[in-house]
């Protein structure tokens, strides 16, 4: 898995947690002090630092190990044993 596969991957288990918790781009933003811009930017595959990648699952209530292990399980990629050189 490439870095920019896993930056989509995690935006779309990102995307896919605030809707199942009934927020908008907006309301998360706000419970991480973030513009709702910068959370669908996250959620399009830009690259997230890691703490704001913390605050988002402690505001989705999610631990982050289960939301990485969610994005890496979920398609078959390093925790499955399927990592390839150059892959995250």
């Amino acid at each position: 898995m490439t870095t920019q596969e896993f930056c989509t991957r995690m935006g779309d288990k990102i995307r896919e947690l605030r809707i199942d918790k009934g927020l908008s781009q907006e309301e998360l933003g706000g419970k991480v002090g973030l513009h709702r811009n910068t959370v669908m930017g996250y959620e399009n595959g830009k690259d997230i630092p890691v703490m704001v990648f913390i605050r988002i699952c402690v505001a989705l209530g999610m631990p982050a190990g289960a939301v990485l292990d969610g994005v890496l399980i979920e398609k078959g990629s390093i925790a499955a044993g399927k990592e390839t050189e150059g892959s995250v």
